[in-house]
């Protein structure tokens, strides 16, 4: 039984703790924020690279880097194509995911194998191309960000296709063609289809056949209808066996390759 002034100092008591209880927790909440203030989170996993700054450098927020990181797995390669080929990169896309293949040069090259995983939406006016970029689980990690790389679209496998070296074909008014060696041993120019191109060698889409001979050089002493004299000389071609010497033609028989 307490009288009702002093229920009422009690009830002023407790309001007032209360009071003092929330007054505390909002200085331990601001204390943890100021403390979260003092550690930095990656919005990325990745690699760090060299620290920008050392303990004690007086940096502002939005206009010094800290610190570069990099993601490595996965890895991105940035790489561009020429607009002429877009038309076909796009039907190739209908078809589902662009196999992409990255090769690193040297004594410890290798291969990696990824796919498309991003394509530009306008072409570049100065230059003529259109970006895309790779995707690639570097799981060993051999693959660094920066690294200059050599990359491989896959757009179609064309199995038995008939091949020619490249300095076969020759630029015409019409159409390219070709110098084609006949049983007789006289030269015929034959237009041609050249089709994908790999290495030094070019696919014939239509206008050869297999076992059929064309010029690889001497093109300027080539006469149609007249005779080729094939000779070998020492110096090996692209396809393994030896290229003719001036002043004669050199001819190639096309083998059944599959590329």
């Amino acid at each position: 039984m307490v009288s009702q002034e002093e229920a009422e100092g009690f009830r002023t008591k407790a309001a007032t703790a209360a009071a003092d209880f929330a007054a505390d927790r909002a200085l331990v909440e601001n204390a943890e924020t100021q403390l979260s203030y003092c550690t930095l989170k990656a919005p990325v996993s990745g690699r760090l690279g060299a620290l920008a700054v050392d303990r004690g450098n007086v940096v502002k927020a939005n206009e010094a880097t800290l610190v570069t990181i990099n993601r490595v797995t996965p890895i991105r390669a940035s790489f561009t194509i020429p607009e002429q080929r877009l038309a076909e990169v796009k039907q190739r896309l209908t078809r589902g995911e662009i196999p992409v293949t990255i090769e690193v040069a040297g004594a410890a090259g290798f291969t990696e194998t990824g796919s498309v995983s991003f394509f530009d939406n306008s072409v570049d006016a100065a230059t003529g191309t259109i970006r895309l970029k790779g995707v690639f689980a570097n799981e060993k990690k051999r693959l660094w960000p920066g690294q200059f790389v050599t990359v491989s679209l896959t757009l179609d496998v064309k199995n038995d296709a008939v091949v020619i070296p490249a300095q076969a074909i020759q630029t015409g008014q019409k159409d390219p063609f070709v110098f084609v060696v006949n049983a007789e041993k006289m030269a015929e120019g034959r237009a041609v289809t050249p089709g994908p191109t790999m290495g030094e060698m070019v696919a014939i889409e239509r206008g050869l056949q297999v076992g059929e001979e064309v010029v690889i050089d001497g093109h300027m002493r080539v006469i149609p209808g007249g005779k080729v004299e094939v000779k070998t000389g020492n110096t090996p071609g692209p396809d393994g066996k030896a290229q003719a010497t001036p002043p004669a033609a050199s001819s190639h028989p096309l083998p059944g390759t599959k590329q």
